[in-house]
Parts: C-alpha cells; structure tokens; sequence
C-alpha cells in the first residue's frame, strides 16, 4: 500500500512538459543517433523491411531500410550482429543483399547519370562482421539481385519478412507461423519513421503549447493594466509568432524529410549539393539579418536619442521602459521602412539566386551532361 502512494504522489508530481520532453528525446535518439551510431554489436529496429536471406546453417539476414544495415539472427530470432550499408562512397537507402559461400554481398545502387555510365558499389563481408572487400561496378555491367521479402529454406520452410508499425519475421512450417524475428518491444519507442518521428513532433508541439499558454499566463500576472501594450503586443503576440513558426517548422521538416527521402534514392551527391549550397545561402541571410538590424539600432540611436535612452535606462521603471520601446516600434520613419523593405526584398532575392543555381546545376549535370555541371557533383561524391 505504500509503495502504491509513492508511486501515485510520483505520478503526481510529472507533468505534462516532463512526458514531452521525454518523448522528445526518445524521438531524437530514435531518428537521428541510431542512424549516427550503428555498432556491429548494437541492434536497432528492423524498420522498412528490405530484403531477406537465410544461409545452411539457419541464420537470418533481414535488411532494414531506414537504418540502412543488414542484420543477423541466429535461428531461434536472436541478435547476433548488424552490417552497414554505408561506408565510404554509397548510401544504403537503395541496396539488396545476399548470403554466398558464409559472406554477405550488399550491393549499393548510386543512380547518378554520367557519361561514362552510373557506378554502383559492392560491400562483402565475412559473417563475423570483418569487411573483406569494397568494389565500385559499372552499373551497366553489373548482374543485380531483386529486393525480395520471402525465402524458403533447402528443408522447404517459408519466411517472410513483412511490417510497417510491427516489422517481423514469421516462419510457416507445416502450416504453422511463427514469429521468429520481431522488433523488441523496448526499441519500438525508437523506431523510425513510425512512432519516432510521431513521439518528436508531437511532443515538440505540446512543449510549444505550453510554452505558450505560459508566456500568457506570465503576462496576465505581471502586466499592471490587462490591456496595455507589453501583454497584447509584446508577450502575447510574440508568443502566437513562435507558435505558428514551430508549427510551420514542423510542416517544414516532415516535407524536407519526404524531399530527402526521394532525392537520395534519386541521388545522393544532388542532396549534398543543395544541402551545402542552401546552407552558404542560409549564411548570407543570417548575415544580412543582422546588418539590418545593426543599421535599424543606428538610426534610432541616431535620430530619436531620447526614446532610445528612455527604452535602455535602467534606472527608471519597467513600464516608461516599455512604453519607450514600444514608442520605437511604432515609428512611421521613412528610413526604417526603406531599410526594413531593402532587406525583405534583398532576402527573397537571395533565395531566388539560389534556387536558380541549384536547378541549373542540378538540371545540366543530370540532364544535358554539361562537363562544367558534372565536375560540381564530384565534388560531392
């Protein structure tokens, strides 16, 4: 009975922003350092089934897509080890895999189009998990190897390899399945892309939520006068801004991730392209954000000094404080607007260069084969 009324007053006091971080980091760990960390020894969900194969002595080898390794059981479904897909050039995100003479062969397929034909790449290992040899193969000369789902053993036992929310390997022998391999319960939480990547945005939602009924419930208990400018213009309405760009930021990052997904089973050196290419342009923004804000602090430093000072005295009390500065956000001044509209457009022209660039690089290099174009995309091979 007492151990039920610590366990309540615990339960008690763990809100709501406690279980969402908590959630959070597990979606972290789930999509982002699982993929960073992928030790031989380390087993990790089998998500996205990719493949499977069994060899003579009844070990399983089950590809996971999203993961981008091979993993292998022994035959009662018992992790034995993991085989990445991505080593050196290549990404695992396309491949097949076989089992031959006690070596995994995982052929990576790299669909980048040159001239002189697209390369695909070869990892074989020794079951031991020593890697024997890497080979680059012209793709046009190479005998491939479907991606296939079931296998029947030599003593006529079927598996299959099948699962989206709970990826498993079931055994039919005699008419009697099995589930041989399946994913422990305990890393579900971090399987990716589903409950993953649902546990991170969800939970990054709740935090903003909170965030935000908290900055409006700080402005209700410290505002003296419940309609006066610092509670309706400054916390509450900088408080719905960062809700709707975490919000947007979400939508954003669920589409960059499908972007991500299609562009590197296109190409993977056109997504280091545009991504090295969108973080030079993300860099001049940040830059010319900056100068503009430096150069509004200079003319109102310059041309309104009394509310400047007023704004930044800290001897005098918070609201004249307050209403200085919001004196300074109301001004109708014709340079301001000049510099504020300068630097809008002067952003939009910067996105617009480069996203002319990347096309352009992206479409004569893939394309039209345009060597100057080509030679770009090696860069990031």
């Amino acid at each position: 009975m007492r151990m039920v009324i610590k366990i309540m007053k615990i339960l008690k006091e763990i809100n709501l922003k406690t279980i969402a971080i908590f959630f959070l980091i597990v979606g972290i760990i789930g999509w982002i350092v699982f993929p960073m960390f992928s030790f031989s020894w380390l087993e990790l969900p089998i998500s996205e089934p990719q493949g499977i194969d069994i060899n003579s002595s009844g070990y399983i080898f089950c590809g996971s897509g999203f993961y981008e390794r091979v993993q292998m059981y022994n035959d009662h479904g018992k992790f034995i080890r993991g085989f990445s897909t991505d080593i050196g050039k290549g990404r695992g995100s396309l491949f097949t895999f076989r089992v031959e003479n006690n070596q995994l062969h995982i052929h990576i397929f790299n669909t980048l189009i040159r001239k002189e034909g697209s390369v695909d790449r070869e990892i074989v290992y020794s079951l031991d998990g020593n890697l024997i040899e890497i080979k680059d193969i012209p793709s046009q000369n190479y005998v491939g190897y479907d991606v296939n789902n079931q296998k029947t053993d030599t003593s006529g036992r079927q598996y299959i390899f099948k699962g989206f929310l709970f990826p498993r390997v079931i055994k039919i022998e005699g008419g009697t399945h099995t589930v041989l391999v399946s994913t422990p319960i305990y890393l579900w939480f971090f399987q990716c892309p589903f409950p993953a990547f649902a546990f991170f945005f969800i939970s990054l939602f709740v935090i903003v939520f909170l965030k935000y009924k908290a900055s409006r419930s700080y402005a209700n208990k410290w505002s003296p006068i419940k309609d006066d400018y610092f509670y309706n213009k400054h916390n509450g309405k900088m408080a719905k801004c960062f809700f709707l760009l975490v919000l947007f930021g979400i939508l954003g990052a669920i589409v960059l991730g499908l972007l991500l997904t299609i562009g590197l089973s296109l190409s993977r050196e056109l997504v280091l392209w545009g991504f090295v290419s969108f973080s030079v342009a993300g860099f001049l923004l940040i830059l010319l954000a900056v100068f503009s804000v430096v150069f509004q602090a200079i003319i109102l430093r310059k041309r309104y000094p009394v509310l400047w000072k007023k704004g930044e005295d800290r001897k005098i009390s918070l609201i004249d404080r307050r209403d200085a500065q919001a004196e300074l956000r109301k001004l109708n001044d014709p340079y301001l607007r000049k510099l504020s509209k300068q630097g809008l457009w002067g952003g939009v022209f910067l996105l617009l260069v480069w996203g002319v660039v990347f096309l352009m690089v992206a479409v004569g290099a893939l394309i039209f084969e345009i060597p100057f174009f080509i030679k770009i995309m090696d860069y990031f091979k």
